[in-house]
């Protein structure tokens, strides 16, 4: 007689132990989840590039906690069930149920507190991008001084002179092209109106002659 009622409580228990920790697995996978979520939501972006790409995954947040209802339900119910036979959580897994309770909740919270994060640093960047438009105007008139100033080689005996400038030249150029194409497809990101860079094209047209002239002067020579 003793042993019949023995026996149903050593399989309750094996049962319930199963069950906690198929439960404890569940909830691991669950935080991990929304941690994954708290960590990106911490990465402070550095340029606008960046805090699009935020902008877009704090759209996604809502929608992930929404589709994680369910499984905190499930969790919820596995622990009724656990709570009901007076099954005795470890301290590591009493709170992880507690931590997955209130994923959800803080998720939103940290999704709130970075969108205001993100406002503040828009503003920073678009500030950046107008300061680094008005500098590279100014650079921009030194690179055209700078071509122009290619008149003053006349002589064969300084093609050396002149092939060393446009090689250095090639290179502003071409960094001066790169930057217009950044400039513009953040003030794409910012919504504004694109800044009409002409005198690049000015420049690059006026370099082109000095360019074909001493390339090949100096290739020439090189080879006579």
């Amino acid at each position: 007689m003793v042993r019949s009622q023995v026996r149903p409580k050593v399989i309750l228990l094996h049962v319930l132990d199963l069950l906690a920790r198929r439960t404890r697995a569940k909830a691991d996978t669950f935080c991990e989840e929304f941690e994954a979520v708290a960590a990106r939501l911490q990465v402070r972006p550095t340029k606008i590039e960046e805090l699009v790409d935020m902008e877009k995954f704090l759209s996604s947040v809502p929608l992930f906690v929404d589709e994680h209802l369910s499984a905190l339900e499930e969790l919820n119910s596995d622990y009724a069930v656990l709570e009901e036979f007076r099954y005795n959580l470890p301290p590591d897994d009493f709170n992880r149920k507690w931590a997955a309770a209130g994923w959800p909740k803080s998720a939103l919270e940290m999704g709130e507190t970075t969108t205001r994060v993100l406002e503040k640093d828009r503003a920073r960047f678009e500030k950046d991008l107008v300061s680094d438009q008005e500098a590279f105007a100014e650079r921009l008139e030194e690179l055209a001084r700078a071509v122009a100033s290619l008149t003053k080689y006349t002589k064969l005996d300084e093609v050396d002179d002149a092939a060393a400038d446009v090689a250095k030249l090639e290179k502003q150029i071409a960094y001066a092209l790169d930057k217009v194409q950044l400039f513009h497809s953040r003030e794409v990101l910012f919504e504004r109106e694109l800044t009409d860079y002409d005198e690049v094209s000015g420049v690059v047209k006026q370099f082109e002659p000095y360019q074909k002239l001493w390339t090949t002067t100096a290739s020439w020579l090189e080879w006579h």
